[in-house]
């Protein structure tokens, strides 16, 4: 899964993707989930297997595509389709 937002709007109006977190799950792990105690943060987590995440002050902030190839593909990828109209 990659969470995406769109990031602030430039000089131009135009803004660009930017991912907050991206990670691997499987349908299993949520089975035993208390949902009504854990906080989001401890079930990210606790049930990815692979999570990307960056946390600064307590804030989610955007990762930087550049030293994680495989987002950078995912948002470019996005952002062709859409200008694409596709």
């Amino acid at each position: 899964m990659v969470a995406v937002r769109h990031g602030p709007r430039n000089a131009y109006g135009t803004s660009r993707l930017e991912c907050i977190l991206a990670g691997r799950w499987t349908r299993g792990v949520f089975g035993g989930v208390r949902w009504r105690d854990a906080d989001a943060d401890a079930i990210l987590n606790e049930t990815a297997t692979d999570l990307v995440m960056n946390v600064k002050r307590g804030q989610v902030v955007p990762i930087d595509p550049a030293g994680e190839p495989e987002i950078a593909n995912i948002l470019s990828s996005i952002e062709n389709e859409e200008l694409s109209g596709g």
